[in-house]
């Protein structure tokens, strides 16, 4: 499978992500790429295959946001990974407006919540199921936090949710120089 080569490697290489599990109530795993049917369109079947009985909590975030911190990341990423989207790359650097032509919806696709959602919620009983906003968490984390907890059949008052946790910023990753800045402003 080119798009999840991973796959191929079976359930018990899979299972192996689960090895330090020792009987907790729950365990998870999380990544964009599980919801992004436009790349990935047996994912959710797949994942209904491993566990039906899984539950499944899709995070997004306001639309225009997400499109935006995508275009970020296409430019950012293509100093540091050049293989990685290379396709995306020349309308990335030509701007935003430009991203956002690209043919097959590479740059909007993902922000079509329902039609990623889809094939999940015909699979999984909507009860399954959870949506959350990233916006939610940033006006009350706790109760966020809380309704998570709730949907997963876990106790609230056991989790410390007063912690800020940020994995996975924009700022944690390399900052262009003025070089890559010019580069990207003038079309290079």
């Amino acid at each position: 499978d080119k798009l999840n080569p991973n796959y191929s490697k079976g359930w018990e290489w899979y299972s192996q992500a689960w090895s330090h599990y020792r009987g907790e109530s729950v365990v998870g795993e999380g990544t964009p790429a599980y919801s992004n049917r436009t790349y990935s369109a047996q994912t959710a079947g797949r994942i209904h295959t491993f566990n039906p009985e899984m539950k499944i909590i899709y995070m997004v975030r306001e639309p225009l946001a997400r499109q935006v911190s995508y275009w970020q990341m296409v430019i950012r990423d293509s100093y540091q990974y050049p293989e990685r989207n290379k396709n995306l790359v020349p309308a990335a650097r030509k701007g935003f407006e430009s991203f956002l032509t690209l043919p097959d919806g590479y740059a909007t696709g993902g922000t079509r919540y329902n039609y990623q959602l889809e094939p999940y919620l015909k699979l999984f009983p909507r009860e399954q199921v959870l949506v959350s906003f990233l916006e939610d968490w940033k006006v009350n984390r706790k109760a966020e936090a809380e309704r998570i907890l709730g949907f997963l059949n876990l106790d609230p008052s056991k989790m410390d949710t007063s912690q800020k946790v940020v994995l996975n910023s924009a700022a944690d990753s390399k900052r262009h120089t003025m070089l890559q800045r010019l580069v990207v402003k003038s079309n290079l």
